[in-house]
């Protein structure tokens, strides 16, 4: 079974932010996906997205 991975262009259309926030996260959300390297490329395995997504939605229902 192969790995779907997303570029950084399309982690930013997904999650709906701009690159600063995925930097910022990066190094201090424990919980953001790290990425990989694919050559030059920075991609994020797509399974860990969608756990961060999760993650990030049952927060704003417990607020």
């Amino acid at each position: 079974m192969s790995t779907t991975y997303l570029k950084t262009r399309q982690l930013r259309e997904r999650l709906g932010c701009c690159q600063t926030f995925i930097e910022e996260h990066i190094r201090h959300d424990p919980e953001f996906p790290k990425p990989s390297r694919l050559g030059r490329l920075r991609v994020w395995p797509i399974a860990a997205v969608e756990a961060y997504e999760v993650s990030i939605a049952g927060k704003a229902v417990q607020q």
